[in-house]
């Protein structure tokens, strides 16, 4: 990853991916993901992965990215979005 990508860019650069329903998530981008998911409005759930069933965090415990996403599974739950799976390859 070239830079710092801000919270602006990375919804960017997801906003193509509304059908995806599984993402990979590798690299730099597994520290700097949850934060930036769990700070979405219920509003931008809706909008950013409506689709998404499957989340891949590259050498992440399951357990860990579910405790540090649960602000962000919680919202989606909360809107009937479909459950999110976690795993790690």
């Amino acid at each position: 990853m070239v830079g710092y990508l801000n919270h602006a860019t990375l919804l960017g650069f997801l906003y193509p991916f509304v059908t995806a329903e599984t993402l990979c998530i590798r690299g730099k981008f597994t520290d700097i993901f949850p934060p930036i998911l769990n700070d979405l409005s219920d509003e931008l759930i809706t909008e950013v992965l409506p689709a998404l069933r499957l989340l891949d965090f590259e050498d992440k415990p399951p357990e860990l990215v579910k405790k540090l996403l649960s602000p962000f599974i919680k919202k989606r739950w909360f809107i009937g979005r479909p459950p999110l799976t976690i795993v790690s390859s």
